[in-house]
């Protein structure tokens, strides 16, 4: 994972390769919190105008886990996808 992060954190050119599988980095419940931070960080940096609701919606989720850093890391991660796809930030 951190070697897609690394891929992904290159460029738009690389994140293209893993738009379309964006959903394949959610967090699973039995994730260590290192990999969930990880995946968070990398569906931050897949988010499109394609894919920013779905992945704002899962993210959301992410907000009410019992790690505050998760927590935390989620709720930076939906603020950077509203700035990044202003239409997110408007709610629904």
């Amino acid at each position: 994972l951190v070697h897609v992060h690394a891929l992904i954190g290159r460029g738009p050119m690389h994140v293209d390769v893993f738009a379309a599988d964006f959903k394949q980095f959610y967090c699973r419940y039995n994730d260590p919190s290192y990999i969930k931070a990880v995946k968070i960080d990398i569906l931050t940096l897949l988010g499109d105008y394609h894919s920013a609701e779905s992945i704002v919606g899962e993210l959301s989720e992410y907000v009410t886990d019992v790690d505050a850093e998760i927590s935390r890391r989620a709720i930076r991660a939906i603020g950077k996808m509203a700035v990044r796809v202003p239409s997110t930030a408007e709610p629904s």
